[in-house]
């Protein structure tokens, strides 16, 4: 075989990696849009938010119902569930993203500051 030949499988064959490498990261991607990402919502714990502590096994966790605001100001009632060993604090302020399959798929606590005023505004009205 000559150089040229040798030069033209190698070519051809790391094109052929590069085309499975993307369509994977593609399949990869697009699966994760669709199951996990969603817009991002925000609301408050407050002495009105509806929780439930629940046992499954030896495993312990709160369901939640709130009242969460997305950027458009649009409210929506959202479920949610968190396995610490308590309930979450009075004031604290949640980011949520949910997904339309799968629900809430990620939420944290953050700062008050972290949020837009009108956002503020519109979670204190419905919580």
């Amino acid at each position: 075989m000559n150089i040229k030949k040798i030069l033209i499988i190698i070519g051809t064959s790391l094109f052929g990696l590069l085309l499975v490498k993307f369509g994977l990261d593609f399949a990869i991607s697009s699966y994760w849009q669709a199951h996990y990402s969603g817009p991002t919502y925000y609301t408050r714990i407050t002495t009105k938010t509806l929780y439930k502590k629940e046992q499954a096994g030896r495993d312990r966790f709160y369901t939640y119902t709130v009242n969460a605001v997305n950027s458009q100001g649009k409210v929506k009632a959202i479920t949610f569930n968190e396995n610490l060993n308590r309930p979450l604090k009075e004031g604290a302020y949640l980011k949520m993203t949910v997904n339309t399959k799968k629900g809430v798929t990620d939420w944290r606590k953050i700062k008050s500051s972290d949020i837009d005023n009108h956002i503020k505004r519109i979670i204190k009205v419905n919580n």
